[in-house]
């Protein structure tokens, strides 16, 4: 029997999950001891993991959680997998992306012989002014905090520009409108809170411990949607009651087409009038971003309610245009 019949027998053997004495799997293959060390580092090169287990009642274990080539993948998971690699080189804001790609990649090769193709064309996100490699050590960082439940102690810049230094207890880190965050519980003011890693202008681990609240509950600021909704999360924070406001827009040209393919808010309502006129009907959260959000559509928008909002985005236009004229 050859070498790779042997490596494949070991195997087989020890995917039983039971600890086997090295004598004994010499035993059951009828071969020598040695050849069974030998047999062990070539799966290891070929990547399956068998653990060397000390003392009197050790040996030999196969690290099922190391088994990669026995997984089972369907025709839809195996095209998941290349659309998500497809997904994260379209951005930049994923810490371990090319090292999730990387390992990605290596799964599929064990299942189909060949690497995951690499021409994939896609379009970059905007970028964040802070490099990818500093979010990337921030994110490690705070992911090892949480993981030991250690205190840590940051200074951040807040939505008003000024710095602000605090003690956190960090809880679970998150993405949230293309942006790293950390949901950590401050022990001063004592609330949850999130902070977004490109305002923490410094941050180091303490030697302190901390448990986690027992009032902590991941349900109260996250659902199946994502963030809830009565959460201001742009202060950091500050606990408001629910602030949805209701629009109704008329969109016409280009906005009139792509406002057909996103979900600005709950209860949406898109009618489309003809190719150039869209309604778009919904609840947003937030007067800020509600603002803001219609301003971006400019003069292809026309505001059919509320009244409250054609009148702030006339101030503004009038502001603006004010403010440009000085000049």
């Amino acid at each position: 029997m050859g070498k790779a019949a042997m490596c494949i027998q070991l195997l087989q053997i020890l995917s039983s999950g039971r600890v086997y004495k090295c004598s004994e799997l010499a035993e059951l293959m009828e071969t020598n001891p040695r050849n069974i060390i030998e047999y062990k580092r070539e799966l290891e090169e070929v990547g399956y993991y068998i653990l060397s287990i000390p003392g009197r009642y050790g040996g030999y274990q196969l690290d099922q959680t190391a088994t990669i080539p026995s997984l089972k993948l369907t025709a839809i998971e195996k095209m998941a997998f290349v659309e998500g690699v497809a997904y994260l080189k379209s951005r930049t804001d994923f810490p371990y992306g090319m090292e999730y790609i990387s390992a990605t990649s290596k799964i599929f090769s064990s299942l189909e012989k060949k690497p995951i193709e690499e021409d994939i064309v896609v379009s970059m996100p905007r970028k964040l002014a802070m490099p990818i490699d500093e979010i990337a050590e921030r994110y490690r960082v705070i992911a090892k905090c949480i993981q030991e439940h250690r205190v840590m102690s940051i200074r951040f810049l807040t939505n008003y520009n000024l710095e602000r230094d605090r003690l956190i207890h960090p809880y679970k880190l998150f993405m949230y409108n293309d942006a790293w965050f950390v949901l950590a519980l401050c022990e001063s003011p004592r609330r949850v809170m999130p902070f977004k890693l490109n305002r923490i202008i410094s941050y180091k681990e303490t030697f302190k411990k901390f448990r986690q609240s027992i009032l902590y509950n991941e349900h109260d600021y996250f659902n199946e949607l994502g963030l809830k909704g009565d959460m201001d999360w742009s202060q950091y924070g500050k606990v408001q009651s629910a602030e949805w406001f209701h629009i109704k827009l008329e969109l016409h040209g280009r906005p009139a087409m792509y406002v057909k393919e996103y979900i600005y808010g709950k209860n949406q309502i898109v009618t489309a009038i003809n190719k150039n006129t869209t309604i778009l009907e919904c609840d947003m959260h937030y007067r800020y971003n509600t603002v803001h959000f219609v301003l971006g559509f400019g003069v292809d928008c026309h505001i059919i309610e509320p009244q409250w909002l054609k009148d702030e985005i006339k101030q503004i236009a009038k502001s603006m245009w004010e403010a440009n004229d000085e000049e």
